[in-house]
């Protein structure tokens, strides 16, 4: 442990992970019937010393496999009440990092945890962010949200998206009009988002644990819908859990981008015969104006 080497004897004593800093007060515990130290949720789940049920067993059919990733799919994004078996790493919560571990299993590259050590939480430099964009009031537009991840390679990417009053997420037939930027691809992942209270739940995974392909730019682009009212307000991304196929866990501080939605632009007459310093709101200097918003000359002007 920690690189240096335990006996059998010594795995069992509680001073042995005291020694290492491990909690007796409050995470673990020791019991009579059990060699090595069990989360106190186990001990005192039901009354008894041993859960009832496999980790990753999200549905409760005594087997790990595929259609546990789906159930925790669905509990993630609020359309199933979670469970203790869908803590499949036992670090008392239910999020992307146990379809990571459930896949992993389903693989063959490790076999059904029960005293497994909770994954340590990673102190990476992973985060998630929004490129610059502008809405109008009563139009659409495309959001894109990167992943900045330099030092981590990762293969699941979970948060809740919450919008101000006045924009949502575009639906077409029945499904949100969202997608996977140029970092990744259907055939490596699957995306999806559902609705909760007040905010919304985007879960991209791999059931294989395919990495992520680079380490910086778009990885879901979203089309947002803004009513007649929208003005202003705070764009956030919280709750983010990213997550490396060895199944250890990074999340990054919650994120907020301001939008402010411009009224009243001014109406500029263009001088054609002398030349003009055009750009759009990613600050890319243009050769001719485009449809939306424009930056010509310093000032904001709408092209409809």
């Amino acid at each position: 442990m920690n690189g240096v080497a335990k006996t059998k004897t010594e795995l069992t004593q509680q001073s042995t992970y005291t020694s290492l800093g491990w909690s007796f007060d409050e995470v673990w515990g020791m019991t009579d019937s059990a060699d090595y130290p069990l989360l106190k949720w186990v001990i005192e789940l039901n009354g008894q010393e041993e859960p009832d049920f496999i980790p990753g067993d999200a549905n409760g059919d005594g087997k790990v496999n595929g259609t546990d990733i789906v159930v925790i799919a669905n509990m993630l994004l609020g359309r199933k009440d979670k469970n203790g078996a869908a803590d499949a790493n036992q670090d008392g919560k239910v999020n992307g990092t146990d379809i990571v571990v459930v896949a992993n299993i389903v693989l063959g590259r490790s076999s059904a945890p029960f005293r497994k050590a909770p994954v340590v939480t990673a102190s990476g430099s992973a985060t998630l962010s929004i490129e610059p964009f502008d809405i109008t009031a009563g139009s659409e537009a495309t959001m894109t949200i990167d992943l900045n991840n330099p030092d981590d390679v990762l293969t699941l990417v979970q948060f809740d998206l919450t919008l101000p009053e006045g924009l949502s997420i575009k639906t077409v037939g029945g499904d949100y009009d969202i997608d996977m930027a140029g970092r990744t691809s259907w055939r490596k992942h699957s995306l999806d988002a559902n609705l909760n209270d007040g905010y919304y739940t985007f879960l991209l995974k791999s059931d294989s644990n395919t990495p992520i392909d680079g380490t910086s730019g778009g990885i879901i682009t979203v089309t947002l819908v803004a009513d007649a009212s929208f003005d202003s307000g705070k764009i956030v991304i919280d709750n983010t859990v990213l997550t490396t196929p060895d199944e250890v866990e990074i999340n990054p501080a919650c994120y907020e981008y301001e939008i402010t939605v411009p009224t009243a632009l001014p109406t500029l007459k263009i001088d054609r015969t002398q030349p003009h310093f055009i750009y759009n709101l990613q600050g890319q200097r243009l050769s001719v104006l485009q449809k939306g918003i424009n930056i010509i000359d310093g000032k904001k002007v709408m092209v409809k």
